[in-house]
């Protein structure tokens, strides 16, 4: 559910640069250790034929700001998945990418610090969906074709899709109150889905709280 997740709030296909579901699912450890759910796809797991919504938002947002972060460090997906460089406590990809840029430009940037500015482009996105293309909670979805409905596509390119994302039919029920912890996790409005002024300004974002709120999207 929290590659879902991601697709449903993202502006278009994240798989293209965010494979990071697939290690977290195949790989406990990996998963344990940043603190999402994991392990679901792997072996006879009692998960591998059902869709996982409980702390699958914290997945998706783990992939979410690592997504930012990998597009903007300009560095190749498939050498800086969860799994790689991985011999915790000392080395993870977060410690690499931090070292990697502190070492090219000479200024000394923490886990920590690099993960908020992953965090900040993530949230810039969201209030650019907002100011240009008015995006609302209830565009965060995915295609019916996935939720168990009937289709106007065949089987085949149904059940290819489906294999990406889901295991079973859409719980629709589930589904919004995955969205409304989703919402809580990242700080925003779980009635519209906006970033909320406190999360923004906690991010050094005030003038785009500002802007939001110029133009009646920020309460």
């Amino acid at each position: 559910m929290a590659e879902a997740l991601h697709w449903a709030t993202d502006t278009r296909d994240p798989f293209n640069s965010c494979h990071d579901h697939i290690t977290f699912g195949s790989n406990m450890a990996v998963a344990d250790w940043f603190g999402v759910p994991g392990g679901y796809l792997a072996g006879e797991s009692e998960w591998k034929h059902q869709n996982v919504y409980e702390g699958t938002e914290r997945g998706a947002v783990w992939a979410q700001n690592q997504q930012s972060l990998r597009n903007s460090l300009v560095i190749c997906e498939f050498t800086s998945m969860p799994g790689m460089f991985f011999h915790p406590p000392e080395m993870d990809i977060r410690v690499f990418e931090s070292k990697l840029m502190s070492a090219i430009t000479g200024v000394d940037t923490d886990v920590d610090e690099l993960w908020q500015a992953g965090e900040r482009i993530w949230n810039l996105r969201r209030a650019i969906m907002v100011l240009r293309e008015d995006r609302h909670r209830n565009d965060d979805k995915i295609s019916h074709d996935l939720l168990g409905g009937k289709s106007k596509i065949d089987i085949k390119t149904k059940e290819a899709l489906k294999s990406q994302f889901l295991s079973e039919p859409l719980d629709m029920a589930r589904w919004e109150v995955l969205k409304d912890r989703y919402y809580q996790l990242r700080g925003w409005d779980v009635t519209t889905g906006v970033p909320a002024r406190a999360k923004l300004e906690e991010l050094g974002m005030k003038d785009v709280a500002d802007k939001l709120r110029s133009i009646g999207k920020l309460g």
